[in-house]
């Protein structure tokens, strides 16, 4: 994989854990993009939501080009999401393909345990309780 496409992979994990975020209900003001260590040491960048009193962190990948040119593409993707230029089925197709999307009852339950009061939209809640019934 190319330093380039490391960048776009990673923006779209970025993308898509601000998405998941949202639909539980926090505010963007809460939730800021950084510099984060993963589980296996590396440092990389990820998501960092402040809320509540509380932190939870979302390791989203490495850079894989400079900072100045991450933050140049983090920057156009963001004004072209905000000027409403990608379709929902674009949107939807990242987070789909994305950790995120595959994990997000994993990520809801480690919200929950940090103590995060949540806004669980309904097809969480239908997951999240088809999760309760197994334990």
């Amino acid at each position: 994989m190319s330093p380039l496409e490391i960048a776009e992979e990673t923006i779209r994990e970025i993308w898509a854990i601000h998405d998941f975020l949202a639909k539980l209900g926090f505010d963007f003001s809460d939730v800021f993009v950084g510099n984060v260590v993963d589980k296996t040491g590396e440092n990389g960048i990820g998501v960092i939501l402040r809320s509540q009193g509380k932190q939870a962190v979302f390791a989203c990948g490495r850079t894989g080009v400079e900072t100045d040119e991450f933050t140049r593409m983090w920057t156009e993707y963001l004004d072209k999401h905000n000027a409403r230029e990608i379709s929902d089925e674009e949107k939807q197709f990242v987070v789909d393909s994305s950790w995120i999307g595959s994990n997000y009852i994993s990520a809801v339950s480690m919200l929950m345990k940090k103590g995060f009061e949540l806004s669980l939209p309904q097809e969480f809640k239908t997951a999240v309780s088809f999760m309760a019934m197994d334990d």
